[in-house]
């Protein structure tokens, strides 16, 4: 839907373009259909949908370093013991008595697109050795998605 108003086709990458334009009022009276229907294109789009996403975080990160780091850090603050939890998984990956993971996806067996999936997240080393395979395993992108 195009705004009458021809100022807009100067900003045309608004969503409306300015407080008296008509569009406005249209979008906020129907966010909800607007939200509902983004919703059913991700899921009908899911890797598209991924290369938007991570296309926009790219782009925010490049103009917006500070803000990105500042944001990182307080995920960090806030998720200490799963940072904590990853990290030494990966590196009892790489020691020289390495944990021995199945690279296959647990749910369909695929072996392309894999990623480690937390289901807990223990602190000690031996709790770790005894969730592999358990509670830590491989997902492969599509089964995480559903």
């Amino acid at each position: 839907m195009k705004c009458q108003n021809p100022e807009c086709e100067k900003l045309a990458r608004r969503k409306y373009c300015s407080n008296e334009c008509r569009i406005r009022g249209y979008y906020l009276s129907h966010v909800d259909d607007f939200i509902r229907r983004r919703a059913e294109w991700n899921k009908k789009n899911p890797e598209r949908s991924r290369e938007i996403v991570r296309k926009a975080v790219d782009k925010y990160h490049k103009t917006n370093p500070g803000k990105y780091n500042e944001a990182m850090k307080e995920h960090y603050k806030k998720n200490k013991y799963k940072w904590h939890t990853r990290a030494r998984v990966y590196q009892m990956k790489k020691a020289k008595n390495p944990i021995i993971l199945k690279e296959e996806c647990k749910k369909c067996g695929s072996l392309k697109d894999l990623k480690l999936k937390f289901e807990d997240y223990p602190k000690e080393t031996e709790e770790i050795r005894n969730l592999i395979n358990k509670k830590i395993y491989y997902i492969c992108k599509k089964c995480r998605l559903k």
